[in-house]
């Protein structure tokens, strides 16, 4: 702990020594009240264990609130207090049928304590992936959990907290009775995320009606669907194309969906979306590096986004109601980016 001693002078105050030699993430929280904030520091063992610690600092000694071992944590207001804000962990499997279990911590009469644990997919899920945390339709706060259901394909889950009982839940939208097959998906960078900045997570979904995808296409490039799942109607959804070499989403219009073909371009960096048949080109996406002549080549292309030394460019090939270059640019997303 460092303190100013004046305007531009600082001292150490006091020193605690970590769990491991290896800080994976540190933060700072309001957990216990609004007049004192607790650091979270996460800890990676030379084993890959991850341990969290949650420090109290009262101005005069810096204390250990919480030590566990955990696989993925988040920090959100829950439970709806407004001041302080809540804990919720995923801890390691403790048992030969593995699944999730997920503690909520949170702040009882100025103490801060897990109030409950809840366990999730028991035979289905291997570990936690990553945690979200979103508003729905109706303003609640909804966690989804990304699983692993093995060592290659993820699946997610819904949990919103219950006022009425003050416990998390699972949450199963109307007409989705298998979740785990709803949200199925074979590339691990596809986690959840709020694709659209609407404070909604949603969950992508791998599909197989979407379009054709011709050789070498088809290898890297996949149909998906992101949908928030937050509202009895099945709540909003995005339509789109996956790039897992690259790691990007670029969203098509609805129209497109189970319409399009998309093939290589001819200089083998990108992709052309055509119409069913393939006569007909509509736009042009492409990776290429701006240094490189040849990559100017002709016609009006657009910089989408920088990826490492290369940029991530498109055109319009044949005008088609709602792929816009504008449309592109806002609505073409690099997933390795929050």
């Amino acid at each position: 702990m460092l303190e100013p001693t004046g305007e531009s002078s600082w001292r150490v105050s006091r020193v605690v020594e970590g769990l491991t030699s290896e800080v994976q993430s540190f933060s700072a929280a309001h957990l216990r009240d609004t007049s004192s904030q607790q650091l979270l520091a996460g800890y990676v063992s030379p084993q890959g264990d991850q341990y969290l610690v949650v420090y109290q600092y009262d101005g005069d000694t810096l204390s250990t609130v919480i030590s566990k071992s955990y696989t993925d944590m988040i920090v959100a207001d829950f439970t709806g207090k407004g001041d302080t804000q809540d804990l919720v962990l995923a801890l390691p499997p403790d048992t030969e049928l593995g699944g999730v279990t997920l503690q909520l911590l949170t702040a009882n009469d100025g103490e801060f304590r897990s109030t409950q644990t809840l366990n999730l997919g028991e035979g289905v899920y291997s570990s936690c992936a990553a945690l979200h945390a979103g508003t729905g339709s109706d303003d609640g706060m909804y966690l989804v959990m990304d699983a692993w259901t093995g060592t290659s394909s993820l699946v997610s889950d819904i949990i919103l907290y219950d006022e009425a009982t003050g416990f998390l839940q699972p949450y199963r939208p109307s007409g989705m009775s298998d979740i785990q097959r709803s949200t199925l998906r074979y590339h691990r960078e596809l986690l959840s995320r709020d694709l659209d900045d609407n404070g909604t997570v949603d969950i992508p979904v791998e599909i197989d009606d979407g379009g054709t995808l011709q050789t070498p296409m088809d290898k890297r490039l996949s149909f998906l669907l992101w949908k928030d799942y937050t509202s009895m109607a099945g709540g909003n959804s995005k339509f789109g194309v996956y790039d897992s070499e690259y790691n990007i989403f670029m969203e098509l219009p609805e129209s497109m969906h189970g319409n399009i073909l998309i093939r290589s371009n001819q200089s083998g960096t990108g992709w052309l979306i055509c119409n069913a048949e393939g006569t007909t080109v509509y736009c042009e996406m492409r990776v290429v590096d701006p240094a490189d002549n040849a990559a100017t080549g002709v016609g009006n292309y657009l910089r989408i986004a920088n990826i490492g030394s290369q940029q991530l460019q498109a055109r319009v090939v044949t005008s088609y109601y709602g792929l816009s270059l504008d449309f592109i640019s806002q609505n073409t997303v690099l997933l390795g980016s929050n």
